[in-house]
């Protein structure tokens, strides 16, 4: 009985080191590894670089101080279709002052006289600014007064602009706008017989000042100076020698619309040029 029981006691021991003996020799249960979050992925754009507006004015020779002119409309670098509206403040002698588009070489699109309300004080203006091109182009507004010793431009507010064509009928030409509903030199020469209207440009004023012209009547400038003479009306644009004359080769029915059209000429730097007006028949 004594041995049986040191037998069982024998087992129970071997069995309890046993179990002890495979506990320590389990594998550990594996530790998972931290999950990582990816990070977002980044979209590099292109830095777009705007295109710049080309300075389409040339120098200003006299820039006017805001005590003596203000241009409010229109805004600079500004689409506009013809007639473009120019209003503003200007201090004025008589009241009288300037207003003209050039394109980016210098060339006149556009030159009217303007006047504000009142003259030798900061007074508003409003004036309505004809111009004919037939495909968008970048030009400058110039508002200024004149010299009253040589006649050169003073007080200059510079605004640049896209001039648009304006809409015009399918398949006719278009015409130039007049620069003004009468004329501004007072009486007007009748209309000479033939199919031509002369226009001489002299040392002091054209002659004539003004003249009627027909739609069917052509225009022919002569060059009364002893130096040479650029003249430009509508897309006509020569330099005449001195003595010499240059006929534009069509009716000006054909290429301006009716009433008043300034002929523009190097000679006079403001707006002493001659004027045509052209009748609605």
């Amino acid at each position: 009985m004594k041995t049986a029981f040191v037998t069982l006691s024998a087992l129970l021991v071997v069995t309890f080191f046993a179990a002890c003996n495979g506990e320590e020799g389990a594998s550990p249960s594996a530790v998972p590894s931290p999950t990582v979050a990816a990070s977002p992925s980044v979209t590099v754009r292109p830095t777009v670089t705007p295109t710049p507006v080309p300075n389409v004015c040339l120098r200003n020779p006299d820039p006017a101080t805001a005590n003596v002119l203000v241009v409010d409309r229109p805004l600079p670098n500004t689409s506009v279709i013809s007639p473009v509206t120019v209003s503003g403040r200007i201090v004025a002698f008589e009241a009288q002052f300037n207003i003209t588009i050039f394109d980016t070489a210098g060339g006149r699109i556009a030159d009217v006289p303007a006047r504000s309300q009142e003259g030798q004080v900061l007074s508003p203006f409003s004036q309505d600014v004809a111009f004919s091109v037939s495909t968008p182009k970048f030009a400058c507004i110039w508002v200024y007064d004149l010299s009253p010793r040589d006649g050169s431009p003073i007080n200059v507010v510079q605004v640049p602009l896209l001039l648009l064509p304006g809409p015009t009928a399918t398949g006719s030409p278009s015409l130039k706008p007049a620069d003004a509903p009468g004329p501004v030199a007072g009486a007007c020469a009748s209309p000479p017989a033939g199919d031509v209207v002369t226009i001489t440009i002299n040392a002091d004023v054209p002659s004539p000042r003004c003249s009627k012209i027909l739609p069917a009547q052509r225009v022919r400038v002569a060059n009364g100076t002893n130096g040479p003479v650029r003249v430009q009306l509508a897309r006509f644009d020569v330099t005449l020698p001195p003595g010499s004359t240059e006929t534009f080769d069509a009716p000006v029915g054909t290429y301006l619309a009716p009433g008043v059209h300034f002929v523009w000429a190097s000679q006079y730097p403001g707006s002493g040029g001659a004027e045509l007006w052209l009748a609605d028949q």
